[in-house]
């Protein structure tokens, strides 16, 4: 299965979306490399440090396909019909009919019309 964690905003699904086996969609994350300043001063444990918190939207378009084992982080659109490949991680919005993949996501291609 796949799991969707909706606490920080909205996983907005179009039409004819695939989403494989294992992916995880965040919509809250931690950015470990911003500290708040008042909680470093009377550290006893480093995991009272408070990290900068990262809130938004996920919202998927029609026709795109990612791929097993995805990761997607909060304030992405994937675009229409795009594919994304498995065991990437999609850090940034990916444009319609382009095919991505990796970690981070880069991009391979456009999709053609056959």
């Amino acid at each position: 299965g796949c799991v969707f964690h909706g606490s920080g905003g909205d996983i907005i699904l179009q039409n004819y979306v695939g989403i494989a086996d294992k992916c995880v969609l965040y919509t809250s994350i931690y950015d470990f490399t911003v500290i708040d300043e008042n909680s470093v001063k009377n550290i006893t444990n480093v995991l009272d440090v408070k990290n900068k918190k990262i809130d938004g939207h996920i919202k998927i378009e029609n026709d795109v396909m990612i791929g097993c084992s995805t990761t997607v982080f909060p304030n992405v659109t994937l675009g229409k019909s795009c594919v994304v490949g498995a065991n990437s991680l999609v850090k940034d919005s990916i444009k319609e009919y382009s095919v991505v993949a990796g970690t981070p996501t880069r991009f391979l291609k456009n999709r053609k019309y056959i």
